[in-house]
């Protein structure tokens, strides 16, 4: 139920609002789960590289905007898909290649991705 008052506030608040929904309430529903959600991630970090710094922090946010952006903010699925690749991605190149240009390079693929990706069309 939650999950589809979600979609249904998203995709039209007042017509949520009119099939009685309290919007209100999902808005912040969603944000303190997110908040939560992004407070265990940053705590996860911090627990496996020992430090975070404002740098870091950034370089996730990025990260994970251009993930999300690439995978489709519609299709959750495709997200997680796309987070996976990349994480497989950053681990072979630790193995593999020098570390000092892994953000650089993954930064500036995502980057191409989402350009040479553009918008599609949504007039009708």
């Amino acid at each position: 139920g939650f999950g589809r008052a979600i979609r249904a506030v998203s995709q039209d608040a007042k017509a949520a609002s009119l099939c009685g929904i309290n919007v209100t309430r999902i808005i912040t529903r969603t944000t303190w789960v997110a908040t939560g959600l992004a407070a265990a991630g940053g705590l996860l970090a911090i627990a496996h590289f020992g430090n975070m710094s404002f740098g870091a922090g950034l370089t996730y946010g990025l990260k994970v905007l251009f993930i999300a952006a690439a995978g489709g903010f519609s299709t959750p699925r495709a997200a997680a898909l796309a987070a996976f690749a990349l994480g497989e991605a950053e681990s072979l190149w630790d193995g593999y290649l020098p570390i000092v240009w892994r953000e650089v390079f993954f930064l500036a693929v995502l980057s191409i991705m989402l350009v040479l990706r553009g918008r599609k069309n949504t007039q009708a």
